[in-house]
């Protein structure tokens, strides 16, 4: 019985020693009395999604580390060799690419394994964006009459990108321009933005585009690492001349209950040629009532803050400004003029 004892220790003795594995170095590695429990079971299972490059799941070597040793393990592969209980599975990541565990493991790879059980972890590499140009896509325009600007429209040059984008460049040329040689619109932005506005005028500045004629639009996005092409769309081409622009004053500023208050109507309205008359106005008290003239004069019956809009109406289209005006209690006027911001 002794010697059976003793022969046991010999064979399940304390055994030091230093492997090499795949470069990981383990060392010192000690057996107790009692050889392993019953062994468990676990599948590293490895996924790539790549962005453009060309990485394969073998590239990436994959391990399992219990803490005594450190194991070299293949994608989909059942091992059956390990004893229950904390494990740790990890790779060889490839730069350009972010590792994120799932399955059985937590975010860091760590997995309890259970005799008799088998567990699956998944690692999942995915390149990074920034390592890839930005793409654009899905270029269009809009417009947008009532600005609240006198004479001026403004038209929205939107896109679509898909990538990391970290600044772009934005430029708008004549239709006859197809080399961008001399841009009208030459902007270089830092940030992410997927839009730009430019104003219209039918005399514009340098900066600004004009009524009844045609363009073509480019757009290039850029990343820490790279840029895309350039994308052109065209042509664009606003027929037609600025909105209606509704704009009033009225007095007194502070009118009380029964007051007169005049409503002076400062509206201007276009033709393609300029300036022209209005055909039509169309005015909210805020109180339940309503008047067509051009510039009324209307008395409030209770104290209180009243929301006046007009509506200004030009050949095509209409535009409208609000304002709040406060009435006082009976004898609390005072003279003062207020103007009506656009939209306001």
């Amino acid at each position: 019985m002794e010697l059976a004892k003793n022969i046991k220790k010999i064979f399940f003795g304390i055994i030091t020693a230093s492997l090499l594995l795949g470069g990981f170095f383990v060392a010192d590695v000690t057996l107790a009395d009692n050889p392993d429990p019953s062994p468990a079971r676990l599948i590293v299972l490895k996924e790539v999604t790549n962005h453009g490059g060309n990485a394969a799941v073998s590239d990436f070597l994959l391990f399992v580390s219990d803490s005594i040793m450190v194991y070299p393990v293949t994608s989909g592969f059942l091992n059956d060799s390990f004893a229950p209980g904390p494990h740790v599975v990890f790779e060889n990541n490839l730069p350009g690419y972010t590792g994120t565990f799932g399955g059985d493991c937590d975010a860091q790879g760590n997995v309890v394994l259970v005799a008799g059980e088998t567990k699956l972890c998944i690692i999942t590499n995915e390149e990074d964006s920034q390592g890839q140009a930005p793409s654009v896509s899905n270029l269009n325009t809009s417009y947008n009459g009532c600005t609240g600007i006198a004479g001026a429209g403004q038209v929205v040059f939107s896109w679509d990108v898909d990538g990391a984008q970290e600044n772009f460049a934005f430029q708008v040329a004549l239709a006859a321009d197809t080399s961008f040689s001399n841009p009208i619109i030459n902007r270089g932005v830092n940030g992410f933005a997927k839009q730009q506005s430019v104003l219209m005028r039918l005399n514009p500045d340098s900066r600004e585009l004009r009524y009844n004629t045609s363009y073509r639009w480019q757009i290039k996005v850029c990343n820490a690492s790279a840029c895309s092409d350039w994308t052109v769309k065209n042509p664009y081409l606003q027929t037609g001349h600025p909105s209606a622009f509704a704009s009033f004053v009225s007095s007194p500023g502070n009118p009380a209950v029964g007051d007169p208050v005049s409503f002076i109507n400062t509206s201007i309205c276009y033709n393609n040629s300029g300036q022209t008359a209005c055909q039509s106005y169309l005015w909210d008290f805020g109180d339940g009532q309503t008047g067509t003239q051009q510039s009324p004069v209307h008395s409030y019956g209770s104290a209180g803050r009243f929301l006046v809009s007009l509506r200004t109406t030009d050949d095509t289209d209409y535009c409208q400004t609000n304002r709040s005006i406060l009435v006082g209690p009976l004898g609390s006027s005072g003279p003062a003029w207020k103007e009506a911001a656009p939209g306001s």
